[in-house]
């Protein structure tokens, strides 16, 4: 009998002990695993030095890229504010004519020459025509301020520059400011018997005379009036005698020619490159 109670207390300690064997090696599997996890998550892991190169990189294409994108969206911007000025204005004048009838019965005082001009090339008669011709437009388009007597210099506005750099040294005799901003300045009307030519003109400051850059082909652009539209200077089979956007936009032009580019192309990539023409090329890539 105590030989076979021996007998049962070995085996059940030897079974007790090949449990607790494979306990502690399952332990010891489990901890190897985990030890491997770790490793390869240490393998991972970026150090602090590698972080700061990439932050630096990063940096640095951003400081190279950001002026250009920059750029680009406020010409988009450009682009779609001339455009409205150019509808508002543009319709205006269609209703204008609707109202009072063809352009020569508008009440002018006599067809305007330069003859007798003061100090800005613009007679008495252009200026006092110029009145005539807003006065007949701001009742159908949306102002918050307008001011188009200039007998005392109070509608005077100055401080342009062409786009070559000069300095326009000349002032507008009159100004509409529409509620998006837009500035409408001008103008003269010399010939209002005109019927192939321009019998005025006028400019839009997109973004007004107290911002910058008061550059005529950047912020600033020019219009002819003729007996049926208006039509932004620049455009395409105009007269000999007309702007150009050959001549007076690219190359170093003044930047009257630059208006219709604007609108009907809806870019304004003269300002990056000067291969640019009406049959050729529309944007510098």
């Amino acid at each position: 009998m105590k030989a076979f109670l021996s007998t049962n207390v070995f085996w059940k300690l030897k079974n007790a002990n090949e449990n607790e064997t494979e306990i502690l090696n399952g332990n010891n599997s489990c901890r190897t695993e985990q030890s491997t996890f770790q490793n390869d998550n240490a393998k991972a892991a970026f150090t602090l030095a590698e972080v700061l190169i990439t932050l630096g990189i990063i940096g640095i294409v951003a400081a190279m890229t950001m002026p250009t994108l920059i750029q680009k969206h406020q010409e988009k911007v450009t682009v779609t504010k001339l455009k409205k000025a150019y509808s508002t204005v543009s319709q205006a004048y269609l209703m204008a004519r609707n109202e009072y009838g063809d352009i020569n019965y508008w009440g002018f005082d006599k067809n305007s020459s330069f003859d007798d001009t003061d100090e800005q090339g613009l007679s008495a008669d252009a200026y006092k025509n110029f009145e005539i011709f807003w006065s007949k437009l701001t009742p159908f388009m949306s102002t918050t301020s307008v001011c188009i007597d200039d007998t005392a210099g109070k509608c005077s506005i100055s401080g342009q520059y062409f786009l070559n750099g000069t300095n326009r040294n000349k002032r507008s005799s009159s100004f509409i400011k529409l509620k998006d901003g837009s500035v409408l300045m001008g103008g003269w009307i010399s010939n209002i018997n005109c019927i192939q030519s321009a019998c005025g003109d006028f400019s839009i400051d997109i973004n007004g005379p107290q911002a910058l850059p008061n550059t005529v082909g950047k912020d600033v652009f020019y219009f002819n009036i003729y007996r049926d539209k208006i039509r932004p200077l620049g455009s395409q089979n105009v007269n000999a005698n007309e702007r150009t956007f050959d001549k007076d936009c690219i190359n170093g032009g003044d930047g009257y020619g630059c208006a219709a580019w604007v609108i009907y192309n809806e870019n304004m990539e003269y300002l990056h490159c000067n291969d640019l023409a009406w049959d050729g090329k529309k944007t510098c890539k």
